[in-house]
């Protein structure tokens, strides 16, 4: 469903619910003896700063009616809307005082971004004077006072994203527990910060969530486990993809079975997006209870295509004892892993080594539980002003007379200006010693680059990254870590490799689609000649022409950046692309959504 229809929906049903559910403000101050257990079950959460579990109290079971008693429902932001991955720039990490961190991570966190402390006034001398006796650098620590319920900032804390005007918005969830402290933390951080909170739901019905069980890409695909279809039987799961595409900009919602017969059924006890198309899954012995299930998600996992067009990179993390590995924090360039004390820690952090290599992978003891861990209890602040950069990989290339064109999106949300020489590919063969740059060609009238890469012979293996800088100071990558992790494709069918047989002219799915701006079309030639590929309109105006000449035989791939031949960037739309030889014609649409 598309932004203007998710708004009508919400209209329509906040007309017809506005009258019927009445605001619930403070706790009453008495009432009936039968309703003695909710008043002082009522006193006991507006207290604050109180030890509850990462599950639900008995208490709480029985007052899941006043779930979401404080949240209130928004319109979404303006479309289309992004919220990304863990892995991009952060400026900072959330935490609650009291504590649910051990001090030297805390520390840790200081040492390269903002260590946000949520807590009380008369609480934050006492927190800063342990901070600081701790060694912490006291001049990356800043304060948001409010008083909390628990520490598990990931699974009440804002989800930050970047609207349709590419100004940084608070999606807010409605928190699947009746903690009204926790629930309005997202509230409280944007007024404090600045930032237009987005309250998620449909007329006044909110959507209950928990940060715990969400994982994005970055590039509109998420997922969780079922449990936000269980916690949310007033919608179906159709209105549940439509709020979070409207509110998140997830185009694709996986919600994947339940590994565990019991427990908080959080994904991030189990899986990790690592980049957007890496996951880490944790693995577990064939007698376990849960390795069918397990293994199961991962089967299905395996049929998936990430948002690159590729099949998903899986990564295994052994858990024999049920430790939750993959509930580890990525800021920016460091990986900041739960530790148990057991056999396996070493092994983890191996696992995240090879699956990351340049970052920095570093271990940490703490009162983790199973369910619970470093990722439960601190929520990443992307950087508002980031210098976002997307690209989608290259595939394999059959040519080796073609240069192979590295298209990107380069983002400077600080509207500092983009340093036109610092956009650049660097890119070396397997056998090369180093990088060489490239310095990317402006697209006009687009915030798209390109340079390409030199033909090379069949057989060749070619690494690349992409970096840019503004002037703000920042300096990007993609992929973030840049050369000891770049992207990588084959000239193939290579050396000793039979070239692939092509029986018939074919044109495959754009990936990624919708796009914006760039997308790949990949298609196949069965004999050497004269090929066109043309992009058209809906209504059959030729937009622009990607290919007009003679290539081999084989499989082949071109990136369009939404642009027509003037180079001037066309209206989103659906757009047909057209594959000719000789007397045959094949198609296939995309869908351009700025």
């Amino acid at each position: 469903m598309r932004p203007s229809a998710m708004m009508t929906l919400f209209l329509c049903a906040l007309l017809t619910a506005a009258l019927a559910v009445p605001a619930l403000a403070a706790p009453p101050a008495g009432g009936p003896p039968a309703d003695r257990a909710r008043e002082e079950f009522l006193a006991k959460i507006f207290q604050g700063d109180t030890d509850l579990p990462i599950g639900l109290t008995p208490e709480e079971e029985a007052n899941l009616d006043l779930i979401g008693m404080r949240h209130t429902v928004t319109p979404p932001p303006t479309a289309p809307v992004r919220n990304p991955g863990e892995y991009e720039p952060m400026t900072g990490v959330i935490v609650r005082y009291p504590w649910g961190n051990p001090l030297n991570l805390l520390c840790e966190y200081a040492e390269d971004v903002m260590l946000w402390v949520v807590v009380t006034s008369a609480s934050q001398a006492t927190a800063y004077s342990q901070l600081q006796s701790a060694g912490c650098n006291m001049a990356h620590v800043g304060f948001v006072n409010a008083s909390t319920n628990t520490y598990w900032t990931r699974d009440y804390g804002p989800w930050f994203i970047v609207d349709g005007s590419n100004v940084q918005g608070i999606a807010d969830h409605q928190y699947n527990r009746p903690r009204p402290l926790d629930d309005l933390i997202p509230g409280v951080i944007g007024a404090a910060w600045g930032i237009p909170v987005y309250g998620m739901g449909l007329g006044t019905t909110g959507l209950n969530h928990t940060g715990g069980n969400y994982m994005s890409d970055g590039r509109g695909i998420a997922m969780s486990s079922r449990l936000v279809i269980d916690e949310n039987p007033s919608f179906t799961p159709a209105q549940i993809d439509d709020i979070m595409e409207a509110y998140v900009g997830v185009r694709q919602y996986e919600k994947l079975p339940y590994v565990q017969t019991s427990g908080i059924h959080h994904i991030d006890c189990w899986a990790k997006f690592l980049a957007p198309d890496k996951i880490l899954i944790r693995s577990v012995p064939s007698n376990h209870t849960d390795y069918a299930r397990i293994e199961a998600n991962v089967a299905y996992i395996s049929t998936l295509t990430s948002s690159y067009g590729t099949p998903y990179e899986i990564y295994r993390v052994y858990t024999p004892n049920n430790e939750p590995y993959t509930n580890s924090l990525i800021v920016n360039n460091k990986v900041l892993v739960p530790m148990y004390g057991t056999a396996w820690d070493d092994d983890a952090i191996a696992t995240y080594q090879a699956a990351m290599p340049g970052y920095e992978v570093l271990g940490f003891t703490g009162s983790w539980l199973s369910d619970d861990a470093i990722h439960c209890r601190a929520m990443g602040v992307t950087d508002r002003y980031m210098l976002y950069i997307d690209h989608v990989p290259l595939d394999d290339m059959a040519s080796t007379e073609d240069e192979y064109r590295v298209a990107a999106l380069i983002n400077d949300m600080s509207e500092a200006g983009l340093i036109a020489d610092s956009l650049r590919v660097y890119w070396k063969t397997s056998s090369a010693p180093s990088f060489s740059p490239i310095v990317m060609t402006a697209i006009a009238g687009t915030d798209s680059f390109f340079a390409e890469i030199p033909a090379q012979p069949m057989g060749t293996e070619v690494l690349y990254y992409i970096s840019a800088t503004d002037s703000s100071g920042r300096w990007e990558k993609n992929p973030y870590i840049g050369a000891p992790d770049p992207y990588s494709f084959d000239v193939v069918p290579g050396t000793g490799v039979p070239e692939p047989v092509v029986e018939r002219l074919a044109i495959r799915q754009n990936s990624p689609n919708p796009f914006n701006p760039s997308t790949k079309i990949q298609f196949e030639v069965p004999a050497d000649g004269r090929v066109t590929l043309t992009v058209y309109s809906a209504s059959g105006r030729k937009v622009a022409t990607l290919i007009d000449r003679e290539i081999p035989a084989g499989p082949h791939a071109v990136a369009w950046n939404g642009t027509d031949d003037a180079g001037q960037a066309v209206a989103s739309g659906v757009y047909l692309f057209r594959l000719e030889q000789g007397e045959e014609t094949v198609t296939a649409k995309g869908v351009l959504l700025k």
